[in-house]
């Protein structure tokens, strides 16, 4: 991972003064959060966990670097991710036991959260590289709907498949991160511009009416025949 000390600091004390005055920017308002080293950040190396791109520093960061701090978040520093977010191991361990795979590709993002360093995190997912780092670590992650999310800044591994998502301890703050980063941007081809719901209200309605599709035949039947 690399830490962002000095920059995390200050900003945590300009948010301080903030909330003595009685102010707040947003939701998210002095919450660290760490990124998945995919994502563009101007003040921290982008390296896309490559040793090629160590010293790589992107001139301007990511449009949801920029919603997350519009909402008062404090980007702490890059989390670890397999190189170019594919299939190579990083050296995270699963902080639940050392053991263990702490899943792929975002498996910095998870650890860091599952370790209780930090509440939350973004990664990401093109074929379960959320949902996978969020299973072995006990955490709750989502891939969101194809164009929810912009990927503007974001390393691409499959253009008409990558998601950002956000990784945490409970569905509450998934949610909150859904929401803040749920905004269209016109710099990803494929961000929807559609009014999204409030996921918290609609998290408090419960289960009750919600239908669940499961594919029983998908990988138990056919076998290619």
């Amino acid at each position: 991972m690399c830490l962002d000390r000095d920059g995390a600091s200050d900003r945590a004390n300009m948010l301080d003064s903030m909330r003595k005055t009685g102010k707040a920017i947003g939701p998210l308002h002095g919450v660290p959060v760490g990124i998945k080293d995919i994502v563009d950040t101007v003040n921290l190396p982008t390296s896309f966990g490559s040793s090629i791109f160590t010293d790589r520093k992107p001139a301007s960061s990511a449009r949801i670097i920029e919603l997350l701090e519009m909402a008062g978040a404090i980007v702490v520093g890059k989390t670890v991710t397999t190189e170019f977010a594919f299939m190579n191991p990083s050296v995270t361990k699963n902080p639940i036991n050392k053991a263990y795979s702490p899943g792929g590709s975002s498996s910095g993002s998870a650890s860091i959260v599952a370790a209780g360093i930090i509440p939350v995190s973004l990664g990401s997912d093109t074929g379960g590289s959320v949902r996978l780092p969020a299973s072995a670590c006990g955490l709750f992650g989502i891939k969101p709907t194809q164009g929810l999310i912009s990927r503007d800044g974001v390393f691409p591994l499959s253009i008409s498949l990558d998601s950002v998502g956000p990784l945490s301890r409970t569905v509450y703050d998934v949610a909150t991160i859904l929401q803040i980063l749920a905004v269209h941007d016109d710099n990803d081809h494929l961000s929807v511009n559609v009014k999204v719901p409030n996921y918290i209200s609609e998290m408090k309605r419960g289960i009750k009416g919600i239908k669940i599709g499961l594919p029983k035949n998908y990988f138990l039947e056919g076998n290619g025949k």
